[in-house]
């Protein structure tokens, strides 16, 4: 399942053509994440909430991708095209609570500090110009 926002209501789901997503470098491994859809980004709050939100350039906005078998994300989301059918596992850590990205069996999205659970895990999908971003189950 790959993660769908939709009317700023997040959750993973099988098909949506609300599932492009666009990684902005901030700086290093640091990214806002647009939904192309919705020209929106994912946010998130110290209640674990996931939505999405027009840019305020916080860092509830702010993503810090995590190999978790490799250091260089920034140098691989720069030139994935027809590289990697999929990158990761990553994780995905909220740069203002530290919250790690975090899903249920039911598509339920929200964030929860660190528990190494796969729910936690997640791939990239490069298609052109965007990702998908897969749930690892």
């Amino acid at each position: 399942m790959n993660l769908d926002c939709n009317s700023g209501k997040c959750t993973l789901s099988k098909s949506s053509d609300s599932q492009e997503w666009k990684f902005e470098n901030v700086n290093s491994n640091i990214y806002h994440i647009r939904n192309i859809k919705s020209n929106q980004y994912l946010d998130s709050n110290f209640n674990g909430d996931v939505y999405t939100n027009p840019l305020y350039n916080n860092d509830f906005q702010k993503w810090i991708i995590e190999l978790i078998y490799l250091n260089d994300l920034h140098e691989i989301l720069g030139n994935t095209k027809g590289i990697f059918p999929k990158i990761g596992p990553v994780i995905l850590v909220n740069k203002k609570t530290g919250r790690l990205f975090d899903s249920d069996f039911n598509g339920r999205v929200y964030t929860l500090p660190p528990n190494s659970a796969n729910f936690q895990k997640y791939y990239l999908l490069p298609r052109d110009d965007y990702y998908f971003i897969a749930s690892y189950e």
